[in-house]
């Protein structure tokens, strides 16, 4: 009997002391098309076992109840059910869990890292690096008058006037030099991937731009090691796709200058292109935007059974460079906050819209496709609800039989809507990029009045 009690009690030790792991608060950045929005998990020990709650602060949603957390062994899963949101990860180190997000049918990994708890009780918008501009003021106002622009017809790229703009060809930064070495690293190691090889003659030597993509995405050189072991056929034929974007910095050039000719206050920050974790394809830092090359090597040759379900449904080829670059280009120009539904359709589907503008493609074709035909359902669907914070089924997240991310498409048909009927359509673009009051701007674009 003794026996066994000391047991007992080594067994509960052994258990709380576990559990000490993973006890506090963990950060993450959920990543999709453009957006990113933090997540913090918070996770605390009581009689029962481990409880916890989920903050997001960029919709101002704090608190959120976590049906289940279950730790052991490293291994970590989180379910809150009512939002079919779950979380599969393993420790690391004491400050790092690699892991998979997953809400309904879409699914990305996700790094979370140990923050200071009272940071995340800050009951406020916490600005992401896609947004950290939104926090400079400006003074546009939404405009109903005057006047038109000459040479800009909607769905164009011709531009008469660019040769006039405030932007000249030579003053863009395009930069390639991290792809370059990611290549000599690939193949000083590549027939047994050494993190120590990427880490030397990769990492050390990247850009500002490969160093502000580190952190929530590579990581570290192990963590980019295991990626490229885990994905290695398509690692293989990766090369050829990333070897093709110095021939496209002409036509993302054009789409700059583009935008210069319609946006006199664009600003114009350098753009580089790394090769990453197959874990984001486009951000931007505080002086830069970021292309994640290694999302657009998709082919009529890629092997995609071999990925799994997440990279099945975003992979796209590297004739999408341009346009990704274009999408977050705009990104980068928005000022403006969003806490719901509505807004953050906006901010993403203007971002398609503007993009498409100035390179003539946006990236969300094929949502467009399934959309349009049921536009007037989708819509009575999305009024209902464009005031919530949940969003479920729009952004991050589909229903099934629905592509991920229809609130791209609802915001892009709301921001088409106000420039149409906008009689000075430069006026317009400032409007749209700097929007205060979003239900001030769709009752403008009159796209209520359509059904």
């Amino acid at each position: 009997m003794k026996k066994i009690i000391i047991t007992l009690l080594l067994l509960i030790v052994v258990i709380s002391i576990n559990a000490q792991q993973i006890i506090g608060s963990w950060e993450g950045v959920l990543k999709t098309q453009g957006t990113e929005m933090k997540l913090i998990f918070n996770i605390s020990q009581v009689k029962e076992g481990l409880k916890g709650t989920l903050d997001s602060p960029n919709q101002k949603a704090f608190g959120i109840p976590i049906t289940s957390i279950n730790y052991a062994n490293k291994a970590l899963n989180i379910d809150i059910s009512n939002l079919q949101i779950k979380y599969d990860g393993e420790l690391v180190d004491n400050n790092t869990i690699d892991g998979i997000f997953s809400q309904g049918n879409f699914s990305t990994e996700m790094l979370l890292k140990r923050v200071e708890k009272e940071n995340n009780l800050q009951k406020k918008s916490m600005p992401t690096d896609k947004n950290k501009s939104d926090l400079k003021p400006r003074n546009k106002t939404l405009k109903e008058n005057a006047g038109s622009i000459k040479g800009l017809n909607y769905k164009s790229t011709h531009f008469e006037n660019s040769q006039d703009t405030n932007l000249e060809s030579s003053k863009i930064n395009l930069i390639t030099t991290d792809i370059d070495n990611f290549w000599i690293a690939w193949e000083k190691s590549k027939t047994e991937f050494d993190s120590l090889v990427f880490d030397s003659m990769y990492i050390a030597k990247g850009s500002e731009g490969l160093k502000g993509f580190m952190p929530y995405r590579i990581v570290s050189a192990g963590k980019l090691v295991k990626t490229i072991n885990k994905n290695r056929s398509y690692y293989e034929q990766l090369k050829k796709s990333t070897l093709q974007i110095e021939s496209m910095k002409d036509d993302i050039k054009k789409s700059l200058i583009n935008l210069s000719s319609i946006y006199p206050d664009a600003k114009f920050p350098p753009v580089y292109f790394v090769v990453g974790a197959l874990n984001s394809g486009g951000t931007s830092i505080e002086n830069g935007l970021v292309i994640g090359v290694d999302m657009y090597g998709k082919t009529t040759n890629t092997k995609m059974e071999e990925l799994r379900p997440w990279l099945q449904t975003v992979l796209k080829p590297v004739t999408e460079i341009p346009y990704i670059v274009a999408h977050e280009l705009i990104h980068f120009q928005q000022n403006y906050k969003t806490d719901n539904l509505l807004g953050a359709s906006i901010k993403e589907g203007s971002a398609d819209f503007i993009a498409e503008l100035i390179a003539g493609k946006h990236i969300n074709h094929h949502v467009h496709d399934f959309a349009n035909p049921i536009e007037e359902k989708l819509w009575n669907e999305f009024k209902e609800i464009m005031h919530n914070n949940d969003f479920s089924g729009w952004l991050y997240s589909s229903i099934k039989g629905r592509p991920n991310d229809l609130g791209y498409w609802m915001g892009y048909k709301i921001t088409e809507s106000y420039y149409k009927i906008a009689k000075d359509k430069k006026e317009a673009i400032s409007d749209i990029l700097n929007i205060k009051d979003f239900d001030k701007f769709l009752k403008e674009s009159n796209y209520k009045l359509k059904y």
